[in-house]
C-alpha cells in the first residue's frame, strides 16, 4: 500500500466538523461507559485539531485504503491514550478502554472515508 503524507487544509477542517459531530452525537449515548469525567471543554478544540491533522494527512492510493490507514492511525492514537488512562487512572476499566478504541479507530476510518475526496 502507497500512503502518503501531505496537509490539506479543507480535509483538515472537515475532519474537525465532522469528529465534533460525531462525538456529539456519539458520546451522550456512550456515557454509562466512562467513569465520572470533569470535562474541561477549552481544551476540546486542542484535541479536535490534533487528531484531524493526523486523520487529513493520511492518504492512500484508494478510499478503500485510506480508510484503513484512518482506522490504524486512530488505533494507535486512542490506543495509547487509554493505555495511558489505564496506567494513571484507578477509574478507568479495561471496558472503558476497549470501548474508547473500538470507537476511536471507527471515527478516524470514518473520517478519513469521509474526506477521501475533499
Amino acid at each position: 500500500m502507497n500512503v502518503t503524507v501531505s496537509l490539506n487544509w479543507k480535509r483538515w477542517l472537515a475532519c474537525v466538523v465532522l469528529a465534533v459531530a460525531a462525538d456529539a452525537a456519539v458520546l451522550p449515548l456512550a456515557r454509562p461507559i466512562y467513569p465520572p469525567l470533569h470535562v474541561r471543554y477549552q481544551y476540546a478544540p486542542l484535541a479536535y485539531a490534533a487528531l484531524a491533522l493526523g486523520v487529513s494527512s493520511v492518504r492512500a492510493d484508494s478510499r478503500r485504503r485510506t480508510s484503513f490507514a484512518g482506522a490504524a492511525l486512530g488505533f494507535v492514537v486512542y490506543g495509547v491514550f487509554n493505555g495511558t488512562e489505564l496506567t494513571i487512572n484507578d477509574a478507568w476499566s479495561l471496558r472503558t478502554a476497549a470501548w474508547d478504541t473500538l470507537y476511536g479507530s471507527i471515527l478516524c476510518l470514518a473520517l478519513a472515508h469521509a474526506t477521501f475526496s475533499v
